[in-house]
């Protein structure tokens, strides 16, 4: 049962919470909770104050707009982050998807062989969940 973190939103039997880990604000987890179980998170790491890792995981979490729009409220207003960077494998393609779903722009590929990661770049200005 998950039960503390900081609650910041709601939308009806849901609560979302974030947890700080580390240092102030360094790592963070936006968590989906429903009857005390976690159905999905975005894990944000290595945030410099300008740069932060994004890690999004779990079924349904394209469709949870005001979750999405929680969770980057808090990224690009609270926190101030000026871009979130997420590396997504070739094979990966609903991480693809999400990333450009949420306005993520590609801008570096790293090739080994035939698999390769994608660079995506999300920014106040093109996240499409603000």
């Amino acid at each position: 049962m998950i039960n503390d973190g900081i609650y910041i939103g709601n939308d009806h039997d849901t609560k979302l919470f974030v947890f700080s880990h580390v240092s102030y604000d360094k790592d963070i987890t936006f968590t989906k909770v429903v009857d005390g179980e976690i159905k999905y998170a975005i894990y944000i790491t290595e945030n410099t104050g300008n740069f932060a890792s994004i890690h999004a995981s779990g079924k349904g979490i394209r469709r949870d707009k005001l979750f999405l729009n929680t969770c980057f409220d808090y990224v690009f207003n609270v926190l101030r982050i000026k871009k979130l960077i997420s590396a997504v494998h070739s094979k990966n393609k609903l991480s693809m998807r999400f990333a450009e779903l949420c306005g993520g722009v590609p801008v570096y590929r790293s090739e080994s062989g035939d698999e390769f990661f994608t660079f995506y770049e999300l920014t106040k200005s093109n996240c499409r969940f603000l």
